[in-house]
C-alpha cells in the first residue's frame, strides 16, 4: 500500500493513495502551488530504498510506505532608496527558505550613503548588505546625503569671517573676508595685502576678500 501526504501548498501525482503490486516501482511527482508562491522542498517518510530525481521520488513497493511531500512559501526582499541614489537590485525575486541575497547601494556623484535600514531598523551607513538564512519576507532601504567638506580659515592679524574651521555642502558658495585691517601696532600697523589658498580656494589673491568660490573639496 502507498500513502501520500502533502505538507504545505502543493499536490502530488498520482493524486491518490493505493495498492500496488509487490516490487513494482511507483514514480510520484510533487507539484508546488499556487504558481510562483510555493516550491517543493523535500520528501520525508518511509523513503528507504527510494531514488530521488528533483521533485520526483521512485519508490519500490516492497513494503507499505507513507511518503510526505513538503512545500514551502517563497521569500522576497524589497529594496527602496531615497533621493540621490539607487539600491541594486531593488527586488530579490523569489528566494527559497534559508537562502541569502546581496544588495548594493550606489549614490549619485558627490553624494554618499547616509543610512541603511533593514526591516525598518537602522544598521548605519554601508555600501553593501547581505541577507543570510532568509526565512521571511523582508525590506531594505537606503538614504543618501550630499558630501560635505571643511574650509579652514586663519589670519595672523585682523579678524577673519568666518573664523576657524567651517563645513559646507559640496559645491556650496563660500566667501571669506578679513576685518580690522589696518591693525595698529605701536608706531606702525599691519595691513592685509592678500591671501593664499589651497583646495577649492584660489591659490593667491589681493585685498581683504576671497571669493565667492565653490567648495568642492577640503580647503584652506
Amino acid at each position: 500500500a502507498g500513502e501520500f501526504v502533502r505538507i504545505g501548498n502543493g499536490v502530488w501525482r498520482p493524486t491518490a493513495d493505493g495498492w500496488y503490486s509487490n516490487a513494482t516501482v511507483q514514480t510520484v511527482s510533487a507539484v508546488a502551488g499556487p504558481p510562483m508562491e510555493h516550491y517543493f522542498a523535500s520528501w520525508s517518510g518511509e523513503t528507504n530504498g527510494c531514488a530521488f530525481a528533483g521533485e520526483q521520488i521512485l519508490a519500490p513497493m516492497d513494503r507499505a510506505r507513507s511518503l510526505a511531500a513538503e512545500f514551502l512559501p517563497y521569500r522576497r526582499i524589497i529594496g527602496t532608496a531615497g533621493p540621490h541614489g539607487l539600491v541594486l537590485p531593488d527586488d530579490s525575486g523569489l528566494l527559497t527558505n534559508g537562502a541569502g541575497f546581496r544588495f548594493e547601494f550606489r549614490p549619485d556623484p558627490h553624494y554618499h550613503v547616509a543610512d541603511v535600514e533593514v526591516n525598518g531598523i537602522s544598521i548605519g551607513a554601508t555600501d553593501v548588505y547581505t541577507f543570510t538564512n532568509v526565512t521571511c519576507n523582508q525590506t531594505i532601504h537606503a538614504d543618501f546625503a550630499i558630501d560635505r567638506y571643511t574650509l579652514a580659515i586663519s589670519s595672523a592679524h585682523g579678524t577673519s569671517r568666518p573664523a576657524g574651521v567651517v563645513t559646507g555642502d559640496w559645491n556650496s558658495i563660500q566667501q571669506v573676508s578679513v576685518g580690522g585691517s589696518p591693525e595698529p601696532y605701536g608706531v606702525t600697523q599691519y595691513v592685509c595685502v592678500g591671501w593664499t589658498g589651497s583646495g577649492s580656494v584660489p591659490a593667491t589673491g589681493t585685498g581683504t576678500n576671497c571669493g565667492p568660490f565653490l567648495l568642492a573639496r577640503a580647503s584652506t
